[in-house]
């Protein structure tokens, strides 16, 4: 039996998709973690039970809220967190934010496989008196969430529907034998020993599980659609809460502050340890999973499945050389740097329509990442909650930095076709001559009953060509190369737009002979610029505008047809290309 395709570089494709149930269920078991567990003891013995209830739904509410875009985000996309990052940042930005990214998810990996280690070390050397080197606990403990996370989100999935409702059962007898011996009452009636404050325990919480949100597209890409995408936020909504209160209660009813000292007074230590390694390992699975997506995008010719067993072995080289400890101070600053990528890329999306300046985007995240270390780190903060206030001034200044895009009136033409719309937004400042060229075609109905009947992949092109590129072609198809110039040629270099990903741009022969056609580009191609390889004579093509609605949905007729040949026989009919408001 073949292991399923995780498409790390490719759109999910719609028979890959599932329930948002299915995905809630993943992301219930992320929060049901080691960490989750003693966050949730700490909130209620600092603060009583009843005030810890509060909290624990108020801030995985708020993070569910930043979850809804960005799970709706990973749905239409159907990319991973990483590629979509790509539309706001450009390849390189990309490359760099996700690199930071791979460290970030590589290190908590083996740090959590370390702290594992030795909490199973110290829970049996208690109980049972066996001494063995926490390396080895390390060592098991990564191998086994190495074979669950470098296999896809559908091995993840699966996986999940075991250990999510074991988890809940274990936890919920838990919670029963407290309650039965001791009464909840005396547990909402002990004060909290105010060791921490309402607001600095809701920013922790937040602190803790924003990443979530930030990396859901992850996930969700592999939604339905939108309203399965925000049923998938329910894993945040409800999961969530009830990790953090599962243990919380338990903790409450006995006055302690960790979740395995009640269990050790409750005399089951077995569970104990199945709820210490189930837990961990359901959610650290994930950070492998988001770790092999990231070196994807890093490096797109490697198998992903020798890049997470790649990512594994750094991370036990890490754990036995004994300095995954040490890693925590960086994890943490990186963790605040990751916050206000959300931000910016929910505000690309909705906002700015994927047509936003990619130094804007940087400008606006390193904007929201010093005033998320400022506010963790000095204690200065707009909302008391750093994780917020990195988020929201990194999005407020990727529309400041866009201002002028947003205030300009924008020439829109949406494409329709049996199958779904696209939209493209024509740059008529920079590129007048050739948005005219495609304007009188579109006010014409010329375009209306063509189709996109040319893919140009890397497999359909010869090995001699200059260089290889990646687009969809439609419009009217022209056979005669020696048909004259009817326009003037206007170059990258003259209108300042480049060749990118989701750029619209003339089809020619000679510079000037167009012919009522225009190419999507599916990736950046450089090439196709002025100066580069593609066409003999230097001079480019005229790019004129840029896709800014239903690129994925073009990108998932591309990659139906990656391997096809240049001109399928049932091309895409364009029923209609007409000029639209928004």
């Amino acid at each position: 039996m073949s292991l399923p395709q995780d498409f790390a570089a490719a759109p999910v494709p719609d028979g890959a998709t599932v329930r948002g149930l299915q995905i809630a269920m993943v992301i219930t078991g992320i929060g049901a973690t080691l960490p989750m567990f003693p966050l949730g003891t700490r909130i209620a013995g600092a603060l009583g039970l009843g005030a810890a209830i509060g909290v624990a739904v108020g801030a995985c509410g708020l993070v569910a809220v930043l979850g809804m875009l960005t799970s709706v985000v990973g749905a239409r996309c159907r990319l991973s967190t990483y590629q979509i990052l790509a539309f706001s940042f450009g390849a390189r930005g990309a490359q760099l934010i996700n690199l930071m990214l791979a460290i970030m998810l590589i290190g908590w990996f083996a740090t959590t496989a370390d702290m594992l280690g030795g909490a199973v070390q110290h829970a049996v050397a208690s109980l049972w008196g066996y001494e063995s080197p926490k390396w080895l606990y390390t060592f098991v403990a990564l191998v086994l969430m190495t074979l669950t996370g470098i296999f896809g989100f559908h091995v993840m999935e699966h996986f999940a529907r075991v250990t999510v409702p074991l988890l809940a059962v274990l936890m919920g007898y838990v919670v029963w034998l407290s309650i039965s011996r001791n009464g909840l009452g005396p547990a909402f009636a002990r004060a909290g020993d105010h060791s921490l404050s309402a607001v600095d325990a809701l920013s922790s919480v937040i602190g803790a599980i924003v990443l979530t949100a930030v990396l859901a597209p992850d996930l969700t890409r592999y939604a339905r659609d939108d309203r399965n995408a925000l049923v998938s936020v329910l894993g945040v909504a409800l999961g969530y809460p009830a990790a953090l209160l599962l243990a919380g209660v338990p903790a409450a009813v006995y006055g302690k502050h960790d979740i395995m000292d009640v269990m050790t007074l409750l005399r089951i230590p077995g569970i104990a340890i199945v709820i210490l390694v189930v837990s961990t390992w359901t959610s650290n699975t994930s950070n492998l999973y988001s770790a092999t997506l990231t070196l994807a995008t890093l490096f797109p010719r490697r198998s992903t499945r020798i890049l997470g067993l790649l990512a594994s072995v750094v991370a036990l080289g890490a754990a036995a050389a004994g300095i995954a400890d040490y890693f925590i101070p960086l994890l943490i600053v990186l963790g605040i740097l990751s916050a206000p990528l959300a931000g910016v890329y929910v505000v690309d999306f909705f906002l700015l329509r994927r047509a936003g300046s990619r130094g804007g985007a940087l400008a606006a995240w390193a904007l929201g990442s010093v005033c998320g270390l400022v506010a963790t780190y000095s204690g200065y903060s707009l909302t008391w909650i750093p994780a917020v206030d990195s988020i929201l001034i990194a999005a407020a200044g990727h529309v400041l930095f866009n201002i002028a895009r947003l205030l300009r009136q924008r020439v829109l033409v949406e494409g329709v076709t049996p199958d779904f719309n696209f939209v493209i937004e024509v740059h008529v400042a920079a590129a007048p001559i050739s948005s005219a060229y495609f304007l009188a075609d579109v006010d014409a109905g010329r375009l209306d009953g063509t189709s996109i009947f040319r893919i140009v992949n890397l497999h359909n092109q010869p090995e001699t060509v200059p260089a290889k590129i990646e687009v969809l072609q439609m419009g009217v198809r022209e056979t005669d190369p020696t048909i004259p110039a009817v326009i003037a040629h206007e170059t990258t270099g003259a209108t300042g737009l480049r060749h990118r990903r989701g750029t619209v741009s003339l089809a020619r022969f000679a510079p000037g002979a167009v012919y009522h056609s225009m190419f999507v580009c599916m990736r950046d191609e450089p090439a196709l610029d002025e100066g580069g390889a593609r066409n003999p004579d230097g001079l480019g093509f005229a790019a004129f505008g840029s896709v800014v609605e239903g690129f994925e949905r073009l990108q998932r007729l591309f990659v139906a047809n990656a391997r096809s040949v240049e001109y399928p026989e049932s091309p895409t009919r364009l029923v209609r290309v007409r000029r639209v408001a928004r």
